[in-house]
């Protein structure tokens, strides 16, 4: 052989063994796109097999790459989108969500399509009895099967009015059913749909006069027709209660003048929180106002009807199944923000399509408006970003989504953090929703309890406390530069959340699991914003965390709201423990303290091969009972956990970058196998020509 052929010999080989490791490896960033992240697609367990092993810089530096790659690799063409699953998931829920839809396509004669896919996805989670074990879903289904696909899947309905038969279900109403509840909404689409039942078989018209929604309307706002300047029940309580005011008058057959401007009133207040691409807040939400406009005899011929729909067909998964709820700016700030914390560079693909993607959605963006007048304590919609696109703006997602586009220009999100200022609380903190928000005088107030017990006037006129929504706004106005020692403000809500420490020495959080999660986002942002972290409060909060720590070495919250105590510490999730780890390391703990360490262990320990982690229940309404997992969630949190270690170890995660961005391994493929190809071309050609 010549030297010609030594050196394309040679070439080949380098080639080769660089395509190889582009190809095997786990590249530090991967961001090609792929399907939104999935825990239905997700369920099998395929942890790492490194349990007991001690906490390593290569382990450490692997586990932070493979989650980073995978979490990039999970954002849809401009923004992340997680597939939310309810807690301790079970197919009727899903099904009765995805069998509504359909119902509601049904009444105001939407998309047949999607009624097929909807279909498609409930009869795919049918149990082996040939139903779904479930009252509401099996009737749900023969409804939609009698009325779209007359005629077809008739052994199916011989299935399930068997299955109806055998256990003995029934359509009428259950103890305990609320307007909110699937069952109601199924029962309604009987009444519209059918005549199979009289009105009074499908409801107690005792029980479905008055209540919550009476409550509600003689709140001051309606003392004298309806002023959304004066107080009403909280923002996230309107919609249910402008939807159940339609269904009750038309349950109750009322025609009266009263009963239609009510009606009336309460379908303006519909069509006026329907945000600018359509959503109207979550999932379950659109359902419910596309419903009640269709019992008002809108039709898809109506603007408002059509943009709803074509949400909710957005939505709808590839597998038929609706999921209950849609946070794609929260989703979407807090993947951003998380990935440039962890290294990724502001300048990468992913990232910067993803923030335009947040500024095109904010609020006041200019495609991004909503042309419906503001209601209920607001005179505009806010200058931020609500929980989906271009809906009010809420604190919490206003905070993230400053947290994700400030590293790349002030000016882009100045006005939002003036705007985060103007709606903090009198006391210092950030409410859930509402700003200084006490609706009822002490005399309503009992009426309401009275009336509609503790639970629903809780949840209809309290906006709660609210400690990781607070940090949250500190946090984004410390990205700022606004600090403890140059604004009053900062220091007053640092004054409020150490005045409101909880008995237990920790913080708790209005939407995530409580006390890990809490405490979490305080310490972050009193790391953030200069607060002294050898204060009391904090090292209590250090020692009250450590206290919790489970013998695997994780952290666990969990609730049995049948208990008057219902908040428990419990088995470990990698969520809660990310946040602990979190909360301690910016609290000053040493990596190297037990308690760290051993956390550490279990996030490892339970990474899976891909990079990604189990979602557990962790996403909360209020003071309720976290009800939802969010992948995206769990990703974030190990992620930035993993990523705080690994800084205090000074051990190195960067990813690898260029200039213009982050390479994926997908991008050196299709780079390196062109090249290896035209590499091997010619050295056959040479071999063939000179070898000797």
């Amino acid at each position: 052989m010549n030297s010609i052929g030594h050196i394309l010999v040679a070439t080949l080989l380098v080639a080769s063994v660089i395509a190889g490791a582009a190809g095997c490896g786990v590249c530090s960033d991967d961001v090609t796109q792929s399907s939104v992240l999935s825990s239905e697609d997700s369920s099998e367990d395929t942890t790492r097999t490194t349990a007991g092993m001690n906490v390593s810089e290569n382990r450490i530096q692997t586990a932070v790459n493979d989650s980073r790659a995978h979490l990039l690799s999970q954002a849809s063409n401009d923004h992340w989108f997680a597939n939310l699953s309810y807690r301790n998931e079970t197919a009727p829920r899903s099904v009765r969500i995805t069998l509504n839809y359909a119902l509601m396509l049904e009444l105001i004669n939407g998309s047949e399509q999607s009624q097929r896919k909807a279909l498609s996805y409930a009869l795919s989670q049918r149990s082996s009895n040939g139903g779904w074990n479930d009252t509401t879903a099996n009737y749900a289904a023969l409804l939609l099967l009698r009325q779209a696909f007359s005629g077809a899947h008739q052994e199916v309905i011989s299935d399930i009015k068997r299955e109806i038969e055998d256990e003995n279900m029934t359509l009428h109403p259950f103890e305990g059913e609320t307007f909110l509840n699937a069952s109601f909404l199924t029962r309604l689409y009987y009444l519209k749909l059918s005549d199979r039942y009289d009105r009074s078989e499908l409801f107690d018209t005792e029980s479905v006069n008055g209540g919550a929604e009476n409550i509600a309307n003689m709140t001051p706002a309606f003392e004298d027709g309806f002023d959304p300047d004066k107080r009403f029940i909280v923002t996230y309580a309107v919609l249910g209660s402008m939807t159940t005011s339609i269904f009750m008058a038309e349950i109750n057959n009322n025609e009266t003048e009263a009963a239609n401007d009510r009606r009336k009133l309460a379908e303006q207040i519909i069509l006026g929180r329907q945000g600018h691409d359509g959503n109207w807040e979550v999932t379950q939400g659109g359902v419910r106002a596309l419903t009640a406009l269709a019992v008002q005899n809108y039709t898809t011929e109506n603007r408002t009807v059509e943009k709803g729909l074509d949400a909710l067909q957005r939505m709808q998964r590839d597998n038929g199944r609706l999921p209950p709820f849609a946070m794609s700016v929260t989703d979407t700030a807090d993947a951003h923000r998380t990935l440039h914390r962890t290294g990724v560079s502001k300048d990468n693909e992913t990232l910067r399509r993803t923030a335009q993607w947040l500024l095109d959605v904010r609020t006041t963006a200019p495609n991004g408006s909503n042309p419906a007048p503001a209601i209920l304590f607001r005179t505009h919609h806010g200058a931020g970003w609500g929980l989906v696109p271009t809906t009010y703006s809420d604190w919490d997602d206003t905070a993230l989504a400053i947290d994700a586009l400030n590293v790349y220009d002030d000016r882009l999100t100045n006005r939002s953090v003036q705007f985060l200022f103007t709606v903090q609380n009198s006391d210092g903190s950030w409410g859930a929703y509402m700003t200084d928000f006490a609706p009822l005088s002490d005399r309503e107030r009992q009426r309401a309890i009275d009336e509609i017990g503790r639970d629903a006037y809780e949840g209809l006129f309290i906006d709660p406390e609210a400690h990781a929504v607070s940090a949250h706004a500190l946090t984004a106005v410390g990205e700022a530069g606004y600090t403890v020692e140059n604004n009053e403000s900062v220091r007053h809500a640092v004054e409020y959340l150490i005045e409101n420490n909880q008995p237990n020495g920790l913080w708790g959080s209005a939407w995530y699991s409580d006390y890990t999660y809490g405490t979490s986002a305080v310490l972050l942002a009193f790391e953030e914003i200069g607060v002294n972290m050898s204060r009391p409060e904090v090292q209590q909060a250090t020692r009250a965390l450590i206290e919790k720590q489970n013998s695997d070495g994780g952290w666990g919250e969990h609730w049995t709201p049948d208990d008057s105590d219902y908040h428990r510490w419990g088995s470990s999730t990698v969520e809660q423990t990310a946040w602990a780890v979190q909360a301690l390391l910016a609290a000053g703990v040493s990596p190297d303290h037990p308690a760290v360490r051993r956390g550490v262990d279990y996030i490892l320990d339970h990474q899976r091969s891909d990079g990604s982690w189990t979602p557990h229940a962790a996403f909360k309404l209020g003071s309720g009972v976290p009800t939802y997992r969010n992948p995206v969630l769990t990703q974030t949190s190990g992620l930035l956990a993993l990523t705080m270690y690994a800084e205090s170890k000074d051990i190195s995660t960067a990813p690898n970058e260029t200039k213009s961005g982050l390479l994926s391994r997908v991008v050196v493929l299709e780079v390196l196998v062109p090249i290896v190809s035209l590499v091997a071309l010619l050295g056959g050609f040479f071999i063939r020509r000179y070898w000797r």
